[in-house]
């Protein structure tokens, strides 16, 4: 798994913004997928299936706990 600074970060997202994130792909090589998370961790949103997920996996701890 590649490491990204967080100025390479910052780099990205502004370029995204300028141009979209299918030009900055294809110009810097993130990929898709990682820029529209790292997208949606700077605007604060975690996704609702996100959110579902830790929601469940927070339900299963509970529920093994209290039996």
């Amino acid at each position: 798994m590649i490491r990204y600074t967080k100025e390479q970060k910052e780099a990205a997202l502004s370029q995204a913004q300028e141009i979209g994130i299918i030009k900055t792909h294809n110009e810097t090589g993130i990929s898709i997928q990682t820029l529209y998370k790292w997208r949606a961790e700077a605007e604060g949103k975690t996704g609702p299936r996100l959110a579902a997920k830790k929601e469940s996996a927070t339900n299963i701890r509970l529920s093994w706990m209290t039996t």
